[in-house]
């Protein structure tokens, strides 16, 4: 064997026993350390290099992830062995366990939500948060997903900075909770797909815009979108009057329209002239002192894009499911910039206004909405051979979410819809149907017995399986096969 190797293992081995006699002279009580408790001051002192700073940032961040875990676990641990001990004593109000369920993690997420803006510096009165979804319907469960949008008093360059930079840190730090499906979860995180603002995923976050192009592009060629950088859509940030304004096709349709050369020339202006205003800004910031020139102009043209870029397809679809599926259900998570009122109240205007098309069948936008939404979730259902209930009958797994609650849920939302009850949540509006005498007691009784029963089921599952609802096996045969 080779002297300088032989040398040099012996050197180690020496090193290691001299570094074993001084920490056992350090630490003369370390044999009884299993066995006798100690005080912290009695505890062995780690040797090591003084990281300073370094090390307060690392101990605040794992501080903070423990912390956040163990509120969020309290909520479900409680919640879970609540559950079970109102289903030994009977039937388990569905209604009230699942509203006060909603509202520990609508506060959950709201205190985090407030504690990232305030470490921001932001203004909480120039923007607020919606949600969508369960969590706007109070039926949020064990195991929610973050459909949110930023709705804002004003876009510009410098909100879109700031927001884009609330949405990553929100999404960072619920990423960090471990429930986001690149980890292997399904639990509470910002939504991936496109049901929340613009950020980047947590393994792409500290891409420059260069680096984001070509994993971008690679991952689009090599039909690997799991790989996309990104996650949400641009049209998640509006404001109040944008907003309600997704709830008119016409306004939709225009998103995509040829534009003029006048006016691609007054957009070219005024982005020039918010792009160098917002320089202006953050060159000053001490923020980024550590940028350069250059690369503070790159950042800021990627914000000014975002703005005053024309929308995609893709994205002008998005902001037309807003206006006709997703936002049937919306409710205020975050709102001390009074925004939701402001939405509200123009949206009921236009949802009470002319329908877009065949005013002779239809009486207003809002009825226009939920008669189509009927028919295409009705067409759906019936014709998709995964939807084992409308088959009649049972086969080798079941989603007991999207099957068994979905179905009913979706068909109850447009009904309340149709009618504007007034309610989101679907218990309350079998309640108002049925006030109304659109239920009679009999069928309100069904339909109600059969929502508490899949909501009992969901509950259920999470409890067990510590994740939203995936399919579950109903024959063993199947697993067994699957399994092989």
């Amino acid at each position: 064997m080779n002297t300088k190797i032989i040398t040099s293992f012996s050197f180690m081995l020496i090193s290691t026993s001299a570094l074993a006699f001084q920490l056992e002279d350090d630490l003369p009580s370390a044999r009884n350390l299993v066995n006798q408790p100690q005080t912290i001051e009695e505890l062995p002192k780690i040797k090591t290099r003084e990281w300073g700073p370094q090390l307060d940032m690392v101990k605040n961040l794992f501080g903070q992830i423990t912390d956040d875990r163990a509120k969020l676990n309290n909520i479900r641990k409680d919640n879970s062995d609540k559950f079970q001990q109102l289903s030994k004593e009977g039937e388990v109000d569905m209604r009230v366990f699942l509203k006060t369920v909603d509202a520990q993690n609508k506060e959950f997420v709201s205190a985090i939500i407030d504690e990232e803006v305030k470490a921001m510096g932001i203004d909480a009165n120039t923007f607020s948060v919606f949600t969508m979804g369960s969590m706007a319907r109070g039926e949020s469960g064990l195991y929610t997903d973050l459909e949110i949008f930023f709705v804002v008093k004003e876009k510009t360059i410098l909100t879109q900075y700031a927001m884009e930079k609330l949405a990553q840190r929100l999404s960072d730090r619920f990423f960090r909770l471990g429930e986001h499906p690149d980890v292997g979860g399904k639990g509470l995180r910002i939504d991936e797909a496109g049901n929340a603002p613009f950020h980047l995923r947590f393994a792409g976050r500290q891409m420059d815009p260069d680096q984001q192009g070509k994993v971008m592009r690679a991952a689009i060629a090599n039909r690997d979108f799991k790989a996309i950088p990104f996650e949400g859509c641009r049209m998640m940030l509006v404001t109040p009057e944008e907003l309600s304004n997704y709830h008119d096709t016409k306004y939709t349709k225009q998103l995509l329209d040829q534009q003029t050369a006048e006016e691609k020339l007054a957009l070219k202006k005024q982005r020039r002239q918010a792009f160098w205003e917002a320089f202006s800004v953050l060159r000053a910031d001490s923020e980024n002192d550590h940028k350069s020139d250059a690369e503070l102009h790159k950042q800021i043209d990627l914000y000014a894009q975002h703005l005053y870029k024309r929308p995609s397809p893709k994205e002008a679809k998005h902001a037309e499911d807003l206006g006709t599926r997703l936002m049937r259900n919306v409710a205020p998570l975050y709102d001390k910039g009074g925004m939701f009122a402001q939405y509200w109240t123009k949206r009921e205007q236009i949802l009470d206004g002319a329908p877009n098309e065949n005013p002779d069948k239809n009486v207003s936008r809002r009825q226009e909405i939920a008669k189509e939404l009927l028919v295409d979730d009705g067409v759906k259902y019936v014709t998709e051979p995964s939807f084992n209930v409308c088959e009649g009958k049972l086969g080798n797994m079941i989603d007991l979410k999207r099957e068994l609650y979905r179905i009913p849920e979706q068909i109850l939302t447009n009904l309340g819809f149709y009618y504007n009850v007034g309610a989101q949540n679907t218990l309350d509006i079998i309640q108002v149907l049925n006030e109304k005498g659109i239920f009679d007691d009999a069928f309100a009784h069904d339909v109600k017995e059969l929502m508490s029963f899949a909501m009992q089921m969901n509950i259920k599952q999470q409890s067990i399986m510590k994740k939203q609802g995936f399919a579950v096996y109903i024959s063993q045969n199947k697993y067994d096969e699957d399994m092989k």
